[in-house]
């Protein structure tokens, strides 16, 4: 089971960006009637079609389509058994670490 994503919306009682609260309304053989929704902070009741949600942001934390200027894709990144070095700076390296004189290694073509 997913959970729920959080709603925010920006509350027209108390003018401020809260959880939407939502509480089920049964009746009394537990059959469930409808939703009361509210405001979190003021208790602000919402008719239905009313709810004035606020689109959350996304973020991007890494640009996918960006080329990745890492060791591991330079062609003077060298492994061997015992470690991995660069060939300019000639000192260890790690396969993440990443200089201003990266050189994008060539792909090799299996044919």
């Amino acid at each position: 089971m997913e959970p729920k994503k959080l709603q925010l919306i920006k509350c027209p009682g108390c003018g401020q960006k809260t959880p939407l609260k939502i509480e089920k309304i049964f009746d009394d053989h537990f059959n469930l009637t409808g939703e009361k929704k509210s405001c979190s902070f003021c208790h602000f009741e919402f008719q239905e079609g009313e709810l004035p949600v606020i689109q959350p942001k996304t973020q991007k934390i890494f640009d996918t389509n960006a080329e990745r200027h890492i060791c591991k894709n330079c062609k003077n990144y060298v492994v061997n058994p015992w470690t991995q070095k660069c060939a300019i700076w000639n000192k260890d390296v790690t396969g993440t670490d990443s200089c201003e004189k990266f050189e994008q290694k060539k792909e090799l073509g299996l044919s």
